[in-house]
């Protein structure tokens, strides 16, 4: 399995919500309908206005192939967000993985 790590920087905090409602109402059906795809979790620092989002890949050709979606989506992100900086995305092998239970928060 890979991972795909996204990183949004200089949100403004009370544009956080309508951010991550986007995301949720608009692009994650587009992600969870890609063969390969196999879970996400996007975590906030409302105050410190940062987003990390965490997108599951069954292999390393999958996520390549879903690079230029990803950067659509994370620059989306930004906008609704209210940050003026550029996303970043780092990949990694995932090497270990324990889940208890796996759902919407």
């Amino acid at each position: 399995m890979f991972a795909r790590v996204s990183r949004l920087e200089g949100l403004a905090p009370d544009r956080v919500t309508e951010m991550t409602q986007q995301f949720e109402e608009v692009q994650l059906d587009l992600l969870a309908d890609k063969d390969g795809f196999e879970g996400v979790m996007v975590l906030v620092d409302r105050a410190g206005g940062q987003a990390l989002g965490i997108t599951l890949w069954s292999d390393e050709a999958t996520l390549e192939a879903t690079e230029g979606e990803g950067a659509q989506i994370r620059a989306d992100a930004a906008v609704t967000g209210g940050s003026d900086e550029a996303p970043s995305a780092e990949r990694y092998e995932v090497v270990l993985q324990l889940r208890r239970r796996w759902a919407k928060s």
